[in-house]
């Protein structure tokens, strides 16, 4: 017998509503929208073994529509497995868990408050219950909620990203899938090291790619190894010395392997014949490069001496000779670095690695990868490559075509990348505050050798970085991880930061649709904010940029502190006392910065001058003198700009204990600070209209609106006004009139 047509509509709006169901919090999340459709079955085949009787609101308004429920009863059971089955698959703690009580909650309630439903009878089966093959990972988009840590506050769950466009919410995906507020400051290293240290280790380098020469042995190898020993870096210093401080025993969890290994060991492996081929020998000298870059890696001077030594030791391998060759850029196979590198044409050199803002095809066979120390590079991946410039800060940059050139005899390789550059490598005003780890994307394509690489890195946008982690092989803990969230626009002058929008359009087409997997955390965990490298002394091709001063600082203008910093001039004032404002408290950093100075290619030095953002201030109703009507000057602008406050303002940063105390804002994590206390008074009515002028004017609209002429006394008599009719009217008028009688001029067409 099929459902009464009367259960039918009520059953169908009880289900709407509860689909719009939304928070409580400040998010307004809809809860139902997490349980309108089920999870993938190819992705997460391990939710059907665990789940046997899955269902979704979706699924059951299709069985509604289709006439498939004999009675309300049956609705009411499968309304309930939604939400038996979600609280069987999650933690009890999960935001899906809370959601799906809260909403079987308001299930009960609605359908007993409803006059035409029946009442619901116990179910004949049990709820289901969790059995020891139960998982823990949830699905996302449907029922999809990671299991919550008392340690961390977060938790992981696999979560697949749908496309790169991730500004854009997907349909039928919440907006937000908790109303947790982002990770405090004085938690992010802890959430940070508890995820990590639960995420699998990289399992090592292929078996691809190796030195495999049958004619080197044993002597070659000592060869090798005495080349490293006696070369001598511009300096004076060498750079193997950064091996020999590697202590033997591999205590690093994050390493692919866990034996003892230094450069001492492989020397007397060398000498006794212990390397059966070079392919073992390279492995080898592959994993101490891997040991010693994590070593090193808090240390610039050693982890550019180290990567140096690296590169050496790749072209020495590469070429089965033991000559140090000649060079001036640090071995790399290109001759210039970030900011410095020339923009070339097709024509130029074949020999020389190619920079342009498009990708070169002449004389180029394209391959799907490359096979490289045990690394398979293709398009979509990140490296680490070497820089001619500074070694202790290789490249950032992604791989988007792998080629060799036609009519070479000698089988080179070779990687199409875009790079990305550093803070130190940008030109932007001293007060400008940069991610942790941030590097941003450029329009330089760059050929470069694959000897150049010199590991794997990862580069997440901001909208991923703050949701998780990449899972393998995209990335694995201990790798080198970067977030991007601008452009940097160094080819056009001025130069100038956008913030990305289209995340597309950053990566190579090959991968647009690729699905990148998440080890998600419950709750947004944003990087730390720092100030500009130049002011902790860093130094880059880059420069700062003095916004009061309307031009570039040049490096032998720098002022320089004591500290090797440097310091702040006393700006200019400018003309008019105009000074651009920006009314609204700053975000979570600067997300759009305008043009700055910037080089012309051949040059290091900025050529010309935007305006960058103040500091976030109340503004003052004042108009600055002389600088135009509506124009307001802040505080700052009145203590002449942002560069003069921070230069000789004490800035100092509250410790944590001090910032829990305060609410922040949910959106941002920021602290939220008032000049103030709120003040509690009245706020006095504004003066109003009387009703007779109400009325009045009401009234006159009315005429004006029906066509009426309004009569006005003149000189005690009433007098029609006169409407104003158009001068087209009243022509057209006129010349009928003419035409009446016989008046008008004859056509002479």
């Amino acid at each position: 017998m099929p459902l009464a047509a009367a259960h039918k509509k009520a059953a169908e709006e009880l289900i709407a509503n509860l689909a719009n169901t939304t928070s409580s919090g400040r998010g307004k999340r809809k809860l139902g929208e997490m349980f309108m459709l089920l999870p993938d079955r190819e992705t997460w085949a391990d939710y059907y073994k665990v789940v046997r009787r899955p269902r979704c609101f979706q699924g059951i308004q299709d069985n509604l529509a289709k006439g498939n429920y004999s009675s309300a009863h049956a609705v009411w059971e499968d309304l309930n497995l939604i939400f038996d089955n979600a609280l069987l698959y999650n933690e009890e703690q999960s935001q899906i868990a809370q959601d799906a009580v809260t909403l079987k909650k308001a299930l009960s309630e609605a359908w007993l408050g409803h006059a035409v439903l029946p009442k619901p009878r116990q179910l004949q089966d049990p709820p289901p219950t969790k059995t020891n093959g139960a998982l823990k990972s949830s699905p996302t988009r449907s029922q999809a909620t990671a299991p919550d840590s008392a340690a961390a506050a977060v938790a992981l769950v696999p979560e697949v990203i749908p496309d790169y466009d991730a500004d854009a919410d997907m349909p039928g995906t919440p907006v937000s899938t908790t109303e947790e507020f982002p990770a405090r400051e004085d938690e992010v290293g802890e959430i940070i090291e508890h995820i990590e240290s639960g995420l699998p280790r990289w399992p090592g380098p292929g078996d691809d790619g190796w030195v495999e020469d049958p004619s080197a042995d044993y002597l070659y190898f000592a060869g090798v190894l005495t080349a490293l020993r006696g070369y001598k870096d511009p300096s004076g210093h060498r750079p193997i010395d950064t091996l020999d401080q590697v202590e033997e025993e591999t205590a690093d969890r994050n390493l692919s392997f866990s034996e003892p290994l230094s450069i001492q060991l492989i020397e007397a492996r060398a000498r006794t014949k212990h390397y059966a081929s070079a392919k073992d020998f390279d492995r080898d000298m592959a994993r101490l490069f891997e040991k010693a870059r994590r070593w090193h890696e808090d240390d610039p001077t050693q982890y550019g001496k180290l990567l140096v030594c690296q590169r050496l030791y790749q072209e020495l391998v590469a070429t089965l000779s033991t000559h140090i060759p000649s060079t001036s850029s640090n071995f790399a196979s290109i001759p210039a670095g970030p900011l410095s590198a020339q923009v070339t044409q097709n024509s130029a050199d074949p020999n020389l690695g190619m920079t342009s803002f498009e990708i070169a095809t002449e004389r180029r066979v394209f391959t799907e990868s490359v096979r490289y120390k045990g690394w398979s590079l293709r398009a979509g991946d990140w490296v680490h490559l070497m820089n001619p410039d500074d070694a202790s800060k290789p490249i950032v940059a992604q791989v988007w075509k792998t080629f060799t050139k036609e009519d070479d005899s000698s089988d080179e390789k070779y990687l199409t990348v875009c790079w990305y550059f550093r803070p130190e490598q940008t030109y932007h005003p001293p007060h400008r505050q940069f991610w942790e780890n941030e590097v941003f994307k450029t329009a330089y394509f760059v050929e470069h050798n694959v000897r150049d690489v010199l590991e794997k890195v990862c580069v997440q946008f901001t909208p991923r970085y703050v949701k998780g982690r990449p899972r393998g092989p995209f990335w694995y803990p201990g790798w080198p991880l970067y977030v991007c969230d601008s452009r940097f626009v160094a080819h056009q002058t001025p130069a100038r930061f956008s913030k990305i929008h289209n995340w597309r359009a950053c990566v190579p087409p090959e991968i647009r649709a690729v699905d990148v997997p998440l080890y998600a955390f419950e709750r947004p965990v944003y990087p730390r904010l720092l100030q500009s490298p130049f002011t902790r002394g860093v130094r880059g091709p880059g420069a700062i940029v003095d916004p009061t001063l309307h031009q570039p600082l040049h490096k032998e203008e720098e002022p320089v502190d004591e500290g090797g910093t440097i310091a702040r001039r006393r700006p200019r004032r400018v003309p008019g006392g105009a000074t651009p404002t920006k009314s609204a408290l700053d975000k979570e950093k600067e997300r759009e910065e305008p043009p700055y100075a910037g080089p012309t290619h051949g040059t290091r030095f900025p050529l010309a001058y935007g305006t960058g953002k103040d500091l976030a201030v109340h503004k003052m109703g004042r108009k600055g003198a002389g600088g135009g009507a509506g124009e307001e000057r802040t505080v700052i602008g009145a203590a002449g700009g942002a560069a003069n406050i921070q230069g000789h303002a004490i800035v100092e940063l509250l410790p944590p204990e001090t910032t829990k105390l305060f609410d922040r804002d949910p959106e941002t994590n920021q602290i939220l600070w008032f000049s103030g206390p709120p003040v509690d008074m009245a706020h006095s009515r504004p003066p109003q209209h009387s009703l007779a002028y109400l009325d009045f004017l009401a009234s006159k609209r009315k005429k004006r609106e029906s066509g009426e002429e309004e009569d006005s006394p003149v000189n005690g008599h009433t007098e029609k006004k006169q409407r104003l009719v158009p001068i087209s009217m009243r022509a057209k008028e006129a010349w009928a009139k003419m035409q009446e009688a016989g008046e008008a001029p004859m056509s002479t067409a």
